[in-house]
């Protein structure tokens, strides 16, 4: 057998060109016909959005690499309806395209659907309550499921104040028709006083029922709201930890305030679970309007409710503002808790408010807004209210109490 040898040629070897990095280029959104001033956004991250406003041409750009392709446009304009589309950027690593920089136009109304023309819904007419005068004195108000209705059967939502010392203010002597006054100037209608207190706990003043005159004070107290049209919420139990639980008190208070009772709301208590009181101890004080008061952040009232409900709402925003509603809705058919809700205790707006946010007068008119669309009642929480101090003309603190009372208003 003869073997025959075969020369193997050598393989040749070919020097690969190094893969294109991305490069910076020029990205662009332009509208036809030009809208201008429309917000344009673009998605180059799952978090992240280049966003910008476009000019009297229709035309926003940006610098952005050409790894961008795949994304999502979205614009947002007076004039035509919200606007998301999926959108493709020219990339390095599409077939066929040529040397940096890979320079990309998308054309609304051309290379991507057009804009659609708003449709101005026309005007729904809603019945609002005519306000009564300021200064008037409270009317009978009655329950509707979870809505509270005037004589005239229209629909009330209370715009409520923290008025938490006003107990003390009398006990010492001090002359509270300023802060009536400037209630009647805000529209605030309903106070939010709290019944005890203990300095080891707030850091600023106590208030027990033991005191001398303390019934006769509540009794003064209620008097004079109603005379002027301010409802009466009364917040029976709190600081218990230091000041004790005596559910002779919830009684005597109830005998105290029955004779206003069209002009009373009764509270068991602030945040039963924080402060030592025990609301299912509380019996049915016989009148109108009675709450077994209200618990911590975010935790559903006590069981069984009386004949209205107290709500203590998260803080933590934006989801305390996703919660104005969720909570009314939740409190109603899932806790089955079909009585009118007065949040009686929002976060803490203006200056040394819950967070930054509340600050913001245009936040605080939301939350104000959502809260009257089905709330019987809220109450604004802020430093003064609390401290037994008046708001300060030309404060911050005055911006976001006009701003609440416009948000609650109905009429």
């Amino acid at each position: 057998m003869v073997v025959k040898k075969v020369a193997v040629r050598p393989r040749k070897t070919t020097r690969s060109e190094p893969p294109r990095q991305p490069a910076e280029r020029t990205i662009a959104i332009a509208i036809v016909p030009p809208v201008e001033g429309a917000r344009v956004q673009v998605q180059v991250a799952a978090d992240q959005w280049l966003q910008g406003s476009t000019d009297a041409n229709g035309y926003v750009a940006w610098q952005w690499s050409d790894s961008l392709g795949d994304s999502a446009l979205e614009i947002i304009t007076e004039q035509y309806e919200y606007y998301l589309q999926s959108v493709h950027f020219t990339t390095f690593t599409d077939p066929g395209v040529g040397p940096p920089p890979l320079n990309c136009q998308l054309v609304v109304g051309q290379d991507l659907p057009p804009l659609v023309p708003r449709q101005v819904a026309p005007p729904v007419v809603i019945e609002t309550p005519k306000p009564t005068p300021p200064g008037s004195a409270c009317q009978p108000l009655h329950a509707d499921g979870v809505t509270i209705r005037n004589a005239q059967n229209q629909r009330i939502s209370l715009c409520g104040y923290d008025a938490f010392t006003a107990i003390r203010m009398l006990l010492d002597g001090k002359d509270i028709q300023p802060f009536i006054d400037e209630s009647l100037r805000y529209g605030f209608n309903l106070w939010r006083v709290f019944g005890m207190a203990s300095a080891n706990q707030n850091g600023y003043y106590s208030l027990s029922p033991n005191e001398p005159g303390y019934y006769d004070a509540i009794r003064q107290l209620v008097q004079r709201l109603s005379n002027v049209g301010i409802y009466y919420l009364h917040t029976t139990y709190a600081d218990c930890q230091d000041v004790g639980f005596d559910t002779s008190v919830w009684l005597q208070v109830a005998d105290v305030l029955r004779p206003y009772q069209e002009a009373v709301f009764l509270s068991g208590g602030n945040e039963w679970s924080k402060n030592y009181w025990n609301p299912q101890a509380l019996t049915n004080p016989n009148v109108k309007w009675w709450s077994r008061g209200s618990d911590i952040g975010d935790a559903e009232p006590p069981l069984p409710n009386g004949s209205f409900v107290e709500f203590h709402p998260r803080r933590d925003y934006p989801k305390a503002l996703d919660d104005t509603i969720a909570s009314q809705t939740w409190l109603q058919y899932h806790d089955h808790m079909n009585v009118p809700l007065i949040i009686d205790e929002p976060p803490r707006c203006g200056e040394d408010g819950s967070g930054p946010e509340y600050a913001d007068p245009g936040i605080v008119w939301r939350f104000a807004r959502s809260y009257s669309g089905g709330c019987a009642g809220a109450v604004l929480h802020m430093r003064p209210g609390q401290k037994g101090a008046l708001i300060e003309p030309g404060s911050l603190n005055d911006t976001i109490a006009t701003a609440w009372q416009q948000g609650m208003r109905l009429a």
